[in-house]
């Protein structure tokens, strides 16, 4: 996985269970989830189609997705 779409789901509050190699889902979900991309944007098209497998897996969903200069955000995750 792309080290990007890893600090998405980090900073989405989603912890990484290396025992099973699946990303494990909060209780809760940040309702905004902000990343500098920094040097990262070149792969940001891999990442959020990774970053969407592992919310879809998880039956998570998401309104809308920002970019703005070096930074990401992905608004309103939800669970379902």
């Amino acid at each position: 996985m792309l080290f990007l779409a890893e600090t998405i789901l980090a900073a989405a509050g989603f912890r990484r269970d290396q025992n099973r190699d699946t990303w494990v889902v909060p209780a809760v979900l940040r309702p905004v989830v902000t990343v500098d991309c920094g040097e990262l944007g070149d792969c940001l098209m891999d990442a959020l189609l990774q970053v969407h497998d592992v919310l879809e897996a998880w039956g998570c969903t998401y309104n809308n997705f920002a970019i703005r200069g070096g930074c990401l955000s992905i608004v309103g995750l939800t669970k379902a």
